[in-house]
């Protein structure tokens, strides 16, 4: 068979292009190929990039819109931050009044020299005169007096309230500068074409401000000494910021003349050291405060105050994080002041019943220490608050003059008794009615000096009938037998049996008064509100207050522990049953403070020795008030106080030698107990208060009992004076010259009409005899008033009168 080599040479020439077409198909396709995963791999690249972009942006958006909530809600103010931005503002208030006081004076002071001025002719202008110029004397005077008595009232921690209301003022003012500034720049924008463009050009550069992350602040914070703690504290607000108290000079508060208050700083804050807390000279600074302070006072916080807390077993270590300092920490008065909310399930009574120990941990005297429970709106059982005084006896020791040594006279009902400063300087007033008062303490530490005060003021009120009972005679309260409708002074049986008799009758007395609310009450009820007694039935002779003092309880009723009472005897005195004495005088007080009080009683007892044998539980727990100087020991504390009220963070037995004239009073109210150093009254000071109650009980016609007895001497010059003057009057008011008299008869007529409160009934023969006592006698007159006009007659003449009175027309 036959082969065309031609035909073969031929197919493998075939082949060979084949095979190069298909490698380059193969090339072409790979080619393809890599196009394409190079376009997949672009879009994937895009897409992750886009993704990544949408995530910043939803960051970013969420960071705007952190900042802004943020903002305008205020979250970044702490609430020591807008707790000190109220006391500003109250320190500002109490600037801006000084400062009114000031401008007020200079005022007066340049019109009242342009008055004068004026009056001298010095301007070529007399329109001032003198009434004008003494008119601005007079408002000057006041206005002096107001601005050399203010006394810039003390700066109290901001409350919850005030804090919440703070924030909430934040937020309106941020809102409405929002809200002003669109309007604004709508405004602005339609006016300038260039605002429009302008915005947007700044518009990104806002976005990235607002778009950072908030991490970024939070770390600054944390590089200015802040630490993770306080960044921590600040990001979630959780927690109240902790602060300290730096003793720091306020520029504002000198500038008012006021105290200089304390500073709230955040946590770890340098001031001038290392460590973020104050420098102290010759302290040992760690990383968490100084190791020893001389005066801790001056780098207490509220972190330092929980840890005194917890290391007095007020709290328990474990519950450090449920105590909280309510606000700020803060100076008050001559000292600093907080609110502590104790963990739940605690109480206020476990820290006032710690005060030794807390003490201890604050490393102060327990004299130092005020613990109270929080009674303010926002308060409840396990809130209290602390004052702790810087000076070991924040009361001085010099004397402070009473305002009533001054007083002419004095409002018992309404104006209350003054009787000192608090251990904050603030002046603390007595209200007396409707109670009674226990005073108990160790002998020499001014219990009658806190007695005097009531005294004094009710010998300055007309209208309080005053009883004196003192079991040993002395010269403490000789003064008052000017005014004192009763006086008993002594212990001895004549005097017992005369003081039960004095509380018999003053006690009827009063009921028959009760009977008589009772019955006007019936008959007109608007006079008598309730059946009790008011202001206005207390100033008519009468029915006016009635103020019992009883000094040296325990001499009287030792003696009477001594004595026999009879009772249920016959109306001869025979028969009957004897009982104690002293059981007898305690019921016969106790009774006068129970059946009196709503018409007008009140009871003051002073006793020296504080125990169960001068303090009768019967005579206490009737005893709305009760006052301690100092005692030794917490029993004799309960003794005068009561339980509730030592248990309650009243602590006269934490007084010491240097507190003379001090004393702790339990006001029998929410408001708890006070001490405060009393006013003094001196003896010689004393005397001529009473002195001057005697002539005001003279002209309102109260000067009864005991000291009108006393007193007749007195107050017949009183009269016969008021007749005088009265006389005299009657003689202008019917135009009688000096020539010319008036008969007995007529003046009598004429006396009665002009003053029938004093003259009701007086006939000619009284007034005849009234005037003999000062030799002004009858003579011949000629008359020109009634039917004997131009007679001569027996009669008075004005001379006559004029004449005895020193040649003055009115005493």
């Amino acid at each position: 068979m036959a082969i065309d080599l031609t035909k073969a040479t031929d197919h493998h020439g075939d082949d060979a292009e084949r095979d190069d077409v298909v490698e380059e198909t193969a090339e072409t396709v790979e080619a393809a190929g890599q196009e394409m995963t190079r376009a997949q791999r672009a879009r994937e690249a895009y897409a992750a990039t886009s993704a990544r972009g949408r995530a910043a942006l939803e960051v970013q958006r969420a960071n705007v819109s952190a900042r802004l909530h943020a903002w305008f809600t205020a979250e970044e103010l702490t609430d020591g931050d807008l707790g000190t931005w109220v006391t500003n503002r109250k320190l500002r208030a109490q600037q801006q009044r000084g400062e009114h006081l000031m401008h007020e004076v200079t005022h007066l002071r340049t019109r009242l020299t342009e008055a004068k001025a004026r009056e001298a002719g010095e301007e070529g202008d007399r329109k001032a005169t003198s009434p004008q110029i003494e008119r601005l004397k007079g408002q000057l005077a006041v206005a002096e007096v107001r601005l050399e008595n203010f006394v810039p009232d003390a700066v109290m921690p901001p409350t919850p309230k005030e804090i919440s209301h703070a924030r909430w003022v934040r937020k309106a003012a941020r809102a409405a500068a929002v809200v002003a500034g669109v309007i604004g720049w709508i405004k602005l924008a339609t006016m300038q074409p260039w605002v429009l463009p302008g915005t947007l050009l700044a518009a990104p550069f806002a976005w990235w401000a607002l778009a950072r992350p908030i991490e970024e602040d939070q770390s600054q914070g944390r590089g200015q000494g802040q630490g993770p703690e306080a960044g921590a504290v600040a990001a979630d607000g959780a927690q109240d910021s902790k602060v300290s108290l730096v003793k720091t000079p306020s520029t504002m508060a000198a500038a008012a003349g006021l105290e200089p208050t304390t500073v709230a700083v955040e946590p770890g804050v340098p001031d001038a050291g290392a460590g973020g807390m104050p420098e102290v000279p010759g302290e040992a600074v760690g990383p968490r405060g100084p190791v020893a302070s001389a005066d801790p006072l001056q780098i207490r916080g509220a972190a330092d105050l929980i840890t005194a807390l917890v290391k007095a077993k007020v709290v328990e270590a474990s519950e450090r994080d449920e105590t909280h300092v309510v606000g700020l920490i803060q100076a008050f008065g001559p000292g600093w002041t907080a609110t502590v909310e104790l963990p739940a399930g605690r109480t206020a009574a476990d820290a006032i019943g710690r005060i030794a120990q807390l003490a201890s941990a604050l490393r102060v005297k327990a004299g130092q220490i005020e613990l109270t429970a929080d009674s303010t709106e926002d308060g409840h059982e396990g809130r209290f608050t602390i004052w702790v005084a810087h000076a070991d006896n924040p009361f001085g020791t010099g004397k402070s003059a009473s305002e009533l040594i001054a007083a002419e006279v004095w409002d018992f009902w309404a104006d209350g008794i003054p009787i000192g400063l608090d251990a904050r300087q603030t002046r603390r007033v007595l209200d007396m009615l409707w109670a009674s008062l226990l005073i108990g303490g160790l002998k020499g530490y001014g219990k009658t000096y806190l007695a005097r005060l009531i005294a004094a003021a009710a010998a300055l009120d007309p209208f309080v009938r005053i009883i004196l009972i003192t079991g040993k005679s002395g010269p403490d309260w000789v003064a008052l037998k000017k005014v004192a409708h009763a006086y008993v002074a002594g212990a001895t049986p004549h005097k017992l049996n005369e003081i039960h008799g004095l509380l018999d009758d003053t006690i009827a007395d009063m009921q028959q008064r009760g009977e008589k609310l009772e019955r006007l009450f019936e008959t007109d009820p608007a006079s008598c509100p309730e059946g009790k007694l008011t202001r206005e039935l207390a100033r008519r002779p009468g029915t006016e207050l009635t103020l019992l003092v009883v000094d040296e309880l325990q001499e009287l009723l030792l003696a009477a522990a001594m004595t026999k009472v009879k009772i249920d005897e016959n109306e001869d005195g025979e028969g009957g049953r004897g009982r104690s004495g002293k059981t007898v005088l305690v019921e016969k007080f106790a009774r006068f403070v129970n059946v009196t009080r709503f018409v007008g009683g009140m009871g003051v007892f002073i006793t020296q020795r504080p125990d169960s044998t001068s303090v009768p539980t019967e005579l206490r727990e009737v005893c709305d008030k009760r006052a301690s100087a100092r005692v030794k020991g917490a029993p004799s504390a309960r003794m005068v106080l009561g339980d509730d009220a030592v248990n309650a963070g009243a602590a006269p037995h934490m007084l010491r030698e240097i507190h003379r004239g001090v004393y702790v009073m339990d006001e029998g109210a929410e408001s708890g107990h006070l001490t405060f150093k009393g006013d003094v009254i001196d003896l010689p000071d004393f005397g001529r208060i009473c002195q001057r109650g005697q002539a005001l009980r003279i002209k309102a016609g109260t000067l009864t009992g005991y000291a009108a007895e006393h007193a007749q001497a007195e107050l017949a010059a009183a009269r016969t004076a008021e007749l005088l003057a009265d006389a005299i009057t009657a003689f202008d008011h019917l135009g009688v010259t000096d020539a010319q008299g008036l008969t007995a008869e007529t003046l009598a007529t004429a006396l009665a009409e002009d003053h029938l409160d004093r003259y009701e009934g007086l006939v000619a023969t009284e007034l005849r005899e009234r005037l003999r006592e000062v030799d002004i006698t009858t003579g011949k007159v000629t008359v020109s008033v009634g039917d004997g006009y131009g007679k001569r007659v027996n009669g008075f003449t004005r001379a006559q009168l004029a004449a005895r009175t020193g040649g003055r027309e009115t005493p």
